[in-house]
């Protein structure tokens, strides 16, 4: 059943197969089950489109900007989806390109980024579902920096 869920996972987001199939095979070399969450191929959707915007050009206002965000918490919408509130405030809509407009806007070239609370601990008691949310977050994570690389070389 689960072999059947990957593949028929896989088959439906074809479009984002490049980096989905490589972060699907780590996951299932690590014995991590992704698709233990009902959003997995969701949240694998979007690590791909995240990865498809290294084509995407930086605002000069960030290329020429002098500041730096050591504090921005990344909100993978999915995530936002299972996680609506947080400490008593909304889960905030986040995306890369509104954060791009912002960092031009405000000059920063350079923000720091990390995940909110409660991060991976969704789901108390299920190990399996908690270790598979870590893995998409960081593939998330990753996705970002690493595009974030692309756009400025």
């Amino acid at each position: 059943m689960y072999i059947f869920t990957i593949l028929t996972c896989l088959l439906a987001s074809s479009a984002a197969r490049n980096f989905t199939s490589r972060i699907v095979d780590a996951a299932i070399a690590d014995g991590i089950e992704l698709y233990s969450l009902p959003f997995a191929t969701q949240a694998l959707i979007s690590i791909q489109e995240i990865y498809d915007l290294g084509n995407t050009s930086i605002p000069p206002g960030i290329i020429n900007g002098n500041k730096f965000d050591v504090h921005t918490h990344v909100v993978p919408p999915w995530y936002r989806t299972i996680v609506p509130s947080a400490g008593g405030s909304p889960t905030p809509n986040w995306t890369l390109e509104a954060h791009l407009s912002f960092m031009a806007s405000a000059n920063i070239k350079h923000s720091v980024l990390s995940m909110g609370t409660p991060g991976s601990v969704v789901y108390p008691g299920s190990p399996v579902k908690s270790v598979a949310l870590a893995r998409l977050l960081n593939e998330y994570l990753a996705a970002v920096g690493f595009t974030s690389l692309v756009m400025y070389r």
